[in-house]
């Protein structure tokens, strides 16, 4: 990666700090950071299937895993907030987000994600 511009983290199932590659990858070439989490509605949509509610997606996300996703996203944020990063956390599609943030500037950007993202 080359140092300048904009460095995207796009966080999906791993949501710590402490051991981010990506994330520690752009923070040792001091440019800018911004982390991103997206509950995006194919995979956290409450949709009723019987009793009780469940979480539709493809691997059958429970209402228990939401809320697990719910407190690590924000458990993120806070870790974030202690380097100084401010995690954008949308119900958008990644595709909409990135779209948006992309063309919102003129700098450059380079958008980081794991390979089984």
């Amino acid at each position: 990666m080359q140092k300048g511009g904009l460095a995207i983290v796009l966080f999906n199932q791993e949501l710590r700090v402490h051991d981010n590659q990506l994330l520690a990858e752009c923070l040792s070439l001091g440019q800018p950071v911004l982390p991103i989490f997206c509950f995006e509605d194919s995979r956290f949509s409450l949709v009723p299937k019987g009793e009780p509610y469940r979480i539709w997606n493809a691997s059958n996300c429970s209402a228990i895993r939401l809320k697990f996703y719910l407190e690590a996203v924000e458990e993120l944020q806070e870790s974030l907030r202690q380097i100084n990063l401010d995690l954008l956390v949308s119900q958008k599609s990644w595709r909409e987000v990135l779209t948006e943030v992309l063309t919102s500037g003129d700098e450059e950007c380079t958008v980081l994600f794991r390979e089984d993202f």
